[in-house]
């Protein structure tokens, strides 16, 4: 029986090497041009690494783990992770055709025909794309060509001139290439695997001409299967593997004060990135929304579109320094203490004085930190406050809330607070419920907890009110909370929801029902549009949330699907799903980072040779390769799986509430309301689930300050 049981073991390992290896080479790997031996050699390293990793977790983790919880428990955790492993597979999806790599390799050539001998090509060859299957597009950098143009919409050879165009890789469906032929065409000749094939492009009306590529492989559909049981069994043994970490490790907190002088060398590193970022991409990043609010301070026209306080502060600041920097360089200067400070609190926990630096380094190398510390956007303030609140909160759920007897603390929890409630329109609901359940579960501080949150409102509404009358803010916020109405008026207008007479007459007075461009991921197709009807809309402000509800119990369907794609911001992990609007673009090997405008401001960097460089960096760092950087999404993740370690180690539902009660009710908020999947958005989860890698070591040690 006992061999029995060590053949299983054994096997059990193996299997789970295997399914590492093949995972871990499919979603980190693949791009890597590994070719003939070296490709198994790789996948053979991982699954010996894999096999290795099972069985040390398996004797050193789960098995000790097993033996401290009852058989009940066992099979909780265990329908738990196959659920959140499920739940991860859709978020972080292991797209089958990833798996092609265990297949011979193909070539494509594309190179444009001679019209005559001895001619040169005068025409057009154009190729959009190429896919595997009809769903998967290849990503247009693995291909190579000389003399062609590579832009958002494919590779281009304007006038014929120029060599060939070439793709090598794996496909593990039938391939499409698809060419955009027209007026403008030429011919273009097509080798699939050394087999010619002429193509003409040339078409009385721009049109999609699609090359079909087959491929023979009979055993497509069970390889696409091992490689998502391949991930999803990786994803239940990472889950139980953290779980049984979590129980073998109980810690407690351990409280050490440190002084700002203990704290301040911390902001060094975000300080030294801040400012280079800063002297590079000079004077500010600026999008469209942010040359909207340098008009404002130009004028002094406030609206609250956007949260007015941060067009004021801007201002303000403008006063002594007139020009964008200044604001930017402020923005730096709160970043780089935020970071300095949230570090110092940690290491007032428990954390190691080495894993503090490299927090701090993390938080300065990480380019989506100092890029955006650098950008006008009112999200940045928010962020850093919702930082700011999250980290207190962890003080109080560590000190079952003693934090909060002294004066100074609750009045720092007000200041954060209200950070968040003045920066952005869906932080007021943040405020109140953060109290509310702080009050709920400490209830012996109430009085310091009610004067914390009676100090922010009076701060807050003071703000909102009198001194917006002073610099007299025009108002205008709720048109901009309607447009999340619009989103799903655009979704059930498309999803042919029956609409009412008076419904269809409305909807066709704002923007002719033919030419609605819903966009289940942006609203800014349907509103931010010369032929949108805006005063119309804005009149008729009290209609929208009767016509929201109408139309979601009319056709609830529609509303769900248009729900699942607008939350993906917040749960799914995949780039495309997310825009990763940082206004950094190079164009023809200029680069540029502000947005045109009457007001003259440009780019003027004062690190001119480093501008490209740091450029195709942020650029880099931001596609789908390497978009993990910038995922919302895994930030999330990230977040969860280390508070419920850290839960499971603290044995207290009341800590865990504490300290997830921020990022999550941001995330729900945010997957509620969302009309944009723009990362800004959720910046203020992936900051704190920066600062959540250090919950990991709270408790290790007791340690003196600094």
């Amino acid at each position: 029986m006992q061999s029995i049981r060590n053949y299983l073991l054994h096997g059990m390992w193996l299997i789970t090497g295997i399914a590492f290896s093949l995972s871990f080479y499919a979603i980190f790997l693949r791009w890597v041009d590994f070719s003939g031996w070296s490709l198994w050699l790789i996948l053979l390293l991982f699954a010996g690494l894999g096999t290795w990793l099972a069985q040390n977790l398996t004797m050193r983790v789960l098995l000790p783990a097993s033996q401290k919880v009852s058989p009940r428990q066992k099979m909780m955790v265990f329908i738990i992770a196959v659920g959140f492993s499920l739940w991860l597979m859709i978020a972080i999806p292991l797209r089958s055709e990833w798996m092609a790599f265990v297949y011979p390799k193909h070539e494509l050539i594309i190179s444009p025909v001679l019209q005559n001998e001895g001619s040169t090509p005068s025409a057009r060859v154009w190729v959009e794309y190429l896919s595997d299957g009809n769903r998967y597009r290849i990503p247009l950098h693995q291909f190579q060509g000389e003399g062609w143009q590579r832009t958002d919409e494919g590779w281009i050879l304007p006038t014929g001139h120029g060599g060939s165009l070439r793709w090598k890789g794996h496909l593990l469906n039938r391939g499409y290439l698809v060419f955009r032929g027209g007026p403008e065409g030429g011919k273009a000749q097509v080798q699939w695997d050394g087999k010619p094939y002429e193509v003409n492009l040339s078409a009385p009306e721009v049109s999609q001409i699609i090359v079909k590529l087959d491929v023979s492989h009979p055993y497509a559909k069970p390889l696409s299967w091992l490689g998502l049981l391949s991930y999803g069994w990786v994803l239940v043994w990472a889950f139980l593997s953290l779980t049984g970490y979590a129980v073998l490790n109980p810690r407690e907190a351990s409280l050490v004060p440190a002084s700002w002088k203990a704290w301040i060398r911390y902001s060094i590193p975000p300080l030294f990135t801040g400012l280079l970022y800063w002297l590079t991409f000079y004077p500010a990043i600026l999008s469209e929304d942010s040359i909207d609010q340098w008009r404002e301070v130009l004028t002094g026209q406030f609206n609250d579109w956007a949260p007015a306080i941060y067009t004021l502060i801007t201002a303000g600041v403008a006063k002594i320094w007139h020009t964008p920097a200044s604001m930017a360089l402020l923005q730096v200067l709160v970043f780089s203490l935020l970071v300095g400070w949230g570090v110092g609190q940690f290491r007032s926990l428990g954390l190691p004085q080495g894993i503090g630096w490299g927090l701090s380094l993390l938080f300065a190398l990480v380019p989506a930190n100092p890029l955006l510390a650098i950008t006008h956007w009112k999200d940045i303030l928010y962020s850093y406050g919702l930082a700011g609140l999250f980290i207190l909160c962890v003080w109080i759920a560590e000190t079952q809330g003693k934090w909060l007897a002294e004066r100074r603390h609750w009045l720092g929890l007000s200041f954060m607070a209200t950070t968040v409630f003045l920066f952005r329109h869906n932080g007021v609901a943040i405020f109140l419920v953060v109290f509310l359940v702080l009050l709920v579960l400490y209830q012996r501080y109430w009085k310091s907890i009610g004067l914390a949150a009676l100090v922010g409102l009076a701060i807050g509404f003071g703000i909102r009110g009198p001194l917006y009358d002073f610099f007299r803010v025009d108002r205008n916020s709720y048109i901009l909370g309607d447009t999340i109405f619009l989103h799903h008026f655009g979704a059930h207008i498309t999803g042919g929801t029956p609409l009412t007479e008076e419904e269809r007459a409305y909807f066709n007075a704002l923007t002719p029902l033919e030419e609605w461009p819903y966009y289940c991921c942006n609203v800014s197709p349907i509103y931010f549009t010369d032929r949108f009807n805006h005063q119309l809309f804005a009149e008729n402000h009290s209609r929208h949330l009767g016509m929201f509800f109408q139309l979601a119990l009319r056709n609830p369907g529609v509303e769900l699907k248009h729900w699942l794609c607008s939350s993906g911001l917040v749960w799914r992990v995949c780039v495309e799903c997310t825009t990763l609007y940082h206004n950094v673009e190079i164009v023809n090997g200029d680069v540029r980072w502000i947005e045109k405008n009457p007001y003259g401001v440009s780019e003027q960097s004062r690190l001119p040779w480093l501008t490209l460089p740091l450029a195709q960096w942020v650029v880099w760092s931001s596609t789908y390769g390497a978009g993990v950087l910038w995922s919302a999404g895994g930030a999330l993740y990230v977040f969860l799986v280390i508070w419920g370690i850290v839960s499971l180690q603290r044995h207290s539902w009341t800590w865990g509430v504490a300290v997830g009660v921020v990022p999550i009710l941001q995330s729900l908020i945010m997957a509620l309301v969302n009309i944009s999947s723009d990362f800004r958005y959720q910046y203020g989860v992936f900051l704190i689930a920066l600062f959540s890698l250090g919950m990991l070591w709270m408790g290790k040690t007791t340690r003196s300050s600094g």
